[in-house]
Order: C-alpha cells, then structure tokens, then sequence
C-alpha cells in the first residue's frame, strides 16, 4: 500500500504510482494530488493498474478529504455512537511547516477552478482564486 501526501504535486509525474504497479505487490494506492497535469498522467497509468490489479485512489484531498476519512475511521473505533465531527484546519503550528503549507496552497490562486461535467473539462475564471487577489 501506498500513500502519498508529499505534494507539492504541481509539476511533478506520478512517479510513487508508477513505482506501486511495476511492484505488483501493491495493492492499493492513494493520494492527495489536484493539479491537473498530474491527474492526467496518473489516469494514463490505468491500463498498467489494472493488469498489476492495483486500485489507485487520486485526488482523495488532504483537508478536508484524509482528514475527513481519517476522522470517520477513528470514530468507528468509538463505544457508542459519534453525533458531531468537527474538524478546525490551521496552518501554524505544524511543526514549522506552517509558511510552506500556506505557499501549497496557494499555488493555485489566481488559477481557473475546473470541473469535469459528462467527461468534458471545464474552466470557471469568476469562481478562481482571481477574486482573492494576487498571491506573491
């Protein structure tokens, strides 16, 4: 099994991916990946996932997205029922790794937010980050 979170993933290939097929001892695949031209190369590994019988699980997101998977799976190993999961993301206070995490983040601002709707890709300029500002 394999779970990358060690983005940034912008500009990378989806070389962790790569590595879990060619082992055919990997059975399971995940990560928190959202630039697109990464998504793209991973998606042209399907053929190869499938004959290594690997189920590779991408773009899962970090927060909120492992986070929230994470959350549910504690709280099943609960007694008794959980009512309410509240989940509060802060970016200091990471172990220093504060300032990088706001840097990752907004790597995307100021790009169009995408959507795929019935296979076709499309760009919303009016809902990216350009509303925010410039980050520098």
């Amino acid at each position: 099994c394999v779970i990358h979170t060690a983005g940034p993933y912008l500009d990378q290939d989806p070389i962790p991916l790569e590595l879990a097929i060619e082992s055919q001892r990997c059975k399971a695949y995940v990560d928190v990946s959202d630039p697109l031209p990464f998504l793209e190369k991973s998606l042209l590994l399907d053929l190869e996932a499938k004959a290594s019988n690997t189920t590779a699980l991408l773009a899962a997101g970090a927060f909120p997205g492992m986070s929230n998977v994470l959350a549910v799976e504690a709280a099943s190993k609960l007694k008794g029922p959980v009512n309410d999961i509240r989940f509060n993301y802060f970016t200091a206070g990471l172990g220093g790794s504060g300032v990088l995490n706001l840097y990752i983040t907004n790597l995307g601002f100021g790009e169009p937010m995408v959507q795929y709707e019935e296979g076709k890709l499309r760009f919303f300029k009016e809902l990216s980050g350009l509303l925010l500002g410039r980050v520098d």
